[in-house]
Order: structure tokens, then C-alpha cells, then sequence
């Protein structure tokens, strides 16, 4: 990715990493990890889970794992995570598992990593495609269009 934004020039101290995701509780959830130092996806993961309590842990395991990679970094690593919002025809079978599990995502990231995080709205990532070498899942390209968000629409 050589997208070089304004916010990249002006603020590269700021971030050293940001972690993007788009959270399922009762399915698949997509993360990017993008190094901000080295402006590329350093990890894709997809992962699906049964119930919320699952996809909790699963994303406690991969935020530790993070944590014991890049522990001296941990001040200088945002999280984006996609926001839920019901619409017309949304069709899934347990509607308040999401939402569980971004509260339970909000709370790993406070309370017990530390970790600085923004909500995102899901209608927000529309026209974004990645025209990269990294194959992805749905849900990853999410978390990626998440990522181009926060980018373009943010100056922190």
C-alpha cells in the first residue's frame, strides 16, 4: 500500500499500529493489522465463532498474541472496530450477539490491553476496494475499508 495519506505525513509518530476489525459475534469476524511505520498489512486473519462468548476469546487470544509481539508499542496502537447497526432485511438469527461482542471487544481493549479504540459506522465503508496483492476474505476487506476510513476522514 502505497497510499501515503495527509494524516500519515503529518502524524507519523502518533500510531505505530492499527488494528481493524469487523466483528461478528455469531459468525465471521475479518482484522487487518497494518504497521503504520512500514504502511502495510502485516496480518489478515479471519476467524468465525459459534456465540459471542467464543468470538470474545478469540479475539483475547489474537490481542495477546499481539501484545507479546509488540509489547514496548502498546501506547501507540489504535483499534478500529465497525459499529453495529440493524437495517431493513438484515437476516441473522442472533441479532444481539454482535452487539455483545463489541461491548466485550471495547472491554479487552480498555481494561485489560490498554488499547485506544474507535467505532466506525458500517455504512461508512462504502466505495472502498482494495487493489492489492493480499488475498482476503469479505469480512477482512471490511476491516481493510475500515481502515481507508479512518485514514481518509480522520486527523488525529
Amino acid at each position: 500500500m502505497k497510499n501515503i495519506t495527509n494524516w500519515q505525513k503529518n502524524k507519523p509518530n502518533k500510531l505505530k499500529y492499527i488494528i481493524a476489525i469487523d466483528p461478528a459475534g455469531g459468525r465471521q469476524t475479518g482484522i487487518i493489522i497494518y504497521n503504520v511505520l512500514q504502511q502495510k498489512i502485516i496480518n489478515n486473519i479471519t476467524f468465525h465463532s459459534k456465540n459471542e462468548e467464543e468470538a470474545i476469546n478469540n479475539i483475547y487470544l489474537i490481542l495477546n498474541n499481539f501484545q507479546k509481539q509488540t509489547c514496548s508499542y502498546l501506547n501507540k496502537v489504535l483499534v478500529i472496530i465497525e459499529d453495529y447497526q440493524l437495517h431493513k432485511g438484515l437476516k441473522i438469527t442472533n441479532p444481539l450477539s454482535t452487539p455483545k461482542f463489541i461491548g466485550g471487544l471495547k472491554v479487552l481493549c480498555k481494561y485489560l490491553f490498554n488499547l485506544k479504540y474507535v467505532l466506525q459506522s458500517p455504512v461508512a465503508k462504502k466505495n472502498y476496494s482494495y487493489k492489492g496483492n493480499i488475498k482476503m476474505t469479505e469480512h477482512e476487506h471490511d476491516a481493510w475499508k475500515h481502515l481507508q476510513i479512518f485514514f481518509n476522514k480522520r486527523s488525529w
